[in-house]
């Protein structure tokens, strides 16, 4: 009965990270990412019928890593 509650409570953990992990890309690293590619490109890109949501992922990811660095430099010790 313990290998059945500790495989279901193993289960229950893995799905919760997964979804977690799922919604920081989807929706934090997306928005961010699309948010940064309208300002730089003036509100032309990625326009509403585009298929640029890779692109917006990967650009709020680095967004994020520019911002952090930054951070860490610009903040008095």
């Amino acid at each position: 009965m313990e290998e059945l509650a500790e495989g279901l409570l193993r289960t229950t953990f893995r799905v919760a990270k997964w979804v977690l992990f799922e919604l920081f890309v989807e929706v934090l690293l997306y928005w961010i990412g699309r948010g940064t590619l309208k300002v730089f490109s003036l509100g032309r890109y990625p326009s509403s019928n585009d298929e640029a949501h890779g692109c917006c992922i990967l650009t709020g990811f680095a967004t994020l890593v520019v911002v952090f660095v930054a951070l860490i430099y610009l903040l008095p010790a």
